[in-house]
């Protein structure tokens, strides 16, 4: 078993006063990064949250007046969009975002995707997260996604219902008009833009037990070593499975004061054991929350109250955990990009009178969005055929070039999508030159002639 940094944060003791909405009127300074058209998107954005909702002016204002400064830019980064408290920088990764989708609700309609805007995705990054870490308030997933239901309800929109479930091999984001958001192909963007990454299904059954913590605020959540450590099943996007021990889990849970979403997981940590990706063994895979951003992740039904457990306890204890985390091995390491995993916990546990704890099965359900390797030829960009999101191999290499995959690139170079079509740096259009051969955030005419000449000269 790996080490691992024991973490015991109290920044999320949540109390129903810390977490109001009230966004107050106290003046962050915001900074906004990039290109003219990145800047002029994301003011946009602000723009259009602060004439629709005013819980999202008065939040505006209020960063604008106070000391720290908080910066917003278009760029990549492991998850859809990241809020790092470390730097108070937020990140929007614009292509995943414009590859959700709308699932219908049962009458064919609803407003899911409208609800999952790049408007309302800023939202929930820079009022949600970092608004309140600047307040001193807890900026953890329950918080954040109160706040930005409210800001929705005053939009005339559907509020989120949950963080995210898995639906066969799909991950999607419910809303309350029935309607749901597939992110699957957004999260299989990731960093990598072309080609994407590979959605491995992962499903365990894991013995845990649930104990009060030592502070006497929280639970410990941690697998019961009664029981042989739990097997992983995992089923890869080409019909092969394997199988890989679960070796380390460890997660703090709090009550929360948020009706919709009553529990906040502070951090959650596992340690997988090795399988085998792209012909090489991962030796083992670490599990954790994305650095500096204090998004655990939520708990969608109760937890016992009062701590450090109510005279009386509830026989039995429904839980659902919710969460995205990071996973590092060394594979992935060398391909450049950590995967990432939306994750679900569900069961219930019994309490024990003699421990005092609770214990039981959860059942594991989480999509592992692992990186692919390394592109080797630039002009491979999709797998013959595949000229379609959702058909198979789109966007994937397949060691050919011909016309689909001058088709691919076109399109992508036709909208600006910088994640495929930005290639080469601005005027650096022959080998040698300064910046040839590394995207520099503009898609041009440079890139357009970089990719062509590597097309006509194929692959070797």
């Amino acid at each position: 078993m790996r080490a691992h940094k024991v973490h015991r944060s109290l920044s999320l003791v949540l109390s129903a006063a810390a977490l109001s909405l009230t966004c107050g009127s106290a003046s962050a300074k915001i900074t906004v990064e990039g290109t003219p058209i990145e800047q002029k998107r994301i003011n946009d954005a602000i723009a259009r949250l602060e004439a629709a909702s005013p819980t999202a002016k008065a939040c505006f204002a209020d960063l604008r007046a106070r000391a720290e400064e908080v910066k917003i830019k278009i760029g990549k980064t492991a998850d859809i969009a990241t809020a790092n408290g470390a730097t108070n920088q937020v990140i929007m990764n614009t292509s995943p975002i414009e590859c959700l989708m709308q699932i219908n609700n049962a009458a064919g309609g609803g407003m899911a995707l409208k609800s999952s805007s790049f408007d309302l995705i800023l939202a929930h990054e820079v009022l949600g997260h970092l608004h309140n870490k600047i307040k001193g308030l807890p900026w953890g997933e329950p918080a954040a996604m109160a706040k930005v239901n409210k800001i929705r309800t005053e939009m005339g929109l559907p509020t989120r219902t949950a963080y995210s479930v898995k639906e066969g091999k799909k991950t999607v984001v419910p809303f309350s008009d029935g309607s749901k958001v597939d992110a699957t192909e957004g999260l299989k963007k990731g960093n990598a833009g072309a080609p994407g990454r590979r959605a491995i299904e992962l499903q365990a059954q894991i013995p845990v037990v649930l104990a009060p913590s030592i502070r006497g605020d929280s639970f410990d959540l941690f697998m019961d070593e009664v029981f042989p450590l739990p097997q992983i099943n995992m089923l890869f996007p080409d019909g092969s499975t394997q199988q890989t021990e679960l070796v380390f889990l460890d997660a703090s849970l709090f009550p929360s004061p948020e009706p919709e979403f009553p529990a906040a997981i502070d951090f959650l940590y596992m340690d997988l054991g090795s399988f085998t990706y792209e012909g090489q063994p991962t030796a083992g895979s670490l599990v954790d929350p994305i650095p500096d951003n204090n998004r655990g992740g939520v708990g969608m039904l109760p937890l016992p109250e009062p701590l450090p457990l109510p005279p009386v306890p509830d026989p039995v204890l429904p839980l659902e955990l919710q969460g995205d985390y990071l996973v590092q091995n060394p594979v992935f390491d060398q391909f450049g990009d950590p995967g990432y995993m939306p994750t679900q916990l569900t069961g219930e546990l019994q309490f024990d009178p003699l421990s005092q704890t609770y214990a039981g099965n959860l059942l594991f359900q989480a999509i592992l969005y692992a990186p692919p390797p390394p592109v080797l030829c630039v002009a491979d960009v999709t797998t013959t055929g595949a000229t379609l999101p959702g058909q198979p191999g789109f966007g994937e290499p397949d060691g050919a070039v011909n016309i689909d995959d001058l088709g691919y690139f076109l399109n992508a170079f036709v909208a600006g999508d910088a994640s495929i079509a930005d290639v080469t740096t601005t005027g650096a259009t022959l080998e040698g030159q300064p910046g040839y051969g590394q995207p520099d955030g503009v898609v041009d005419i440079d890139d357009l002639g970089y990719f062509l000449n590597l097309f006509l000269a194929g692959c070797s």
